[in-house]
């Protein structure tokens, strides 16, 4: 939420990215968004100029033994920027529970649901 009560609804380039190969082909048009830089950057992933420099430490604890490079750019930059991770993968979201809170991930039906109340 952003201080005018409004939801703000913020895509990582590595969303963005997931979104352009995804059957969507871009970021939905269902509310209005902004375009943020990952939070982390990782060699071999992340492009110059679209990722910041952070401690990877929600990036280190994601990755686990599934070496799923984008998940785990996406929970840091959830867990950095204080966002809810949003996402259909069940064991992405119990992993981003155990270290960032229960409450901080949620698959979209539950995100239309209890966020966007739709």
């Amino acid at each position: 939420m952003c201080l005018s009560n409004k939801l703000k609804v913020v895509v990582s380039t590595t969303l963005k990215q997931e979104l352009l190969r995804s059957p969507f082909k871009d970021i939905p048009g269902w509310f209005p968004t902004s375009t943020m830089h990952d939070s982390v950057f990782i060699l071999g992933h992340s492009r110059i100029g679209e990722a910041k420099l952070g401690s990877g430490e929600a990036y280190k604890n994601h990755l686990g033994e599934s070496k799923k490079v984008p998940d785990a750019v996406l929970a840091d930059f959830a867990h950095t920027e204080g966002a809810i991770f949003i996402s259909e993968d069940k064991r992405a979201r119990k992993r981003f529970a155990e270290f960032a809170g229960l409450e901080s991930s949620l698959d979209f039906a539950t995100f239309r649901i209890d966020i966007l109340d739709i």
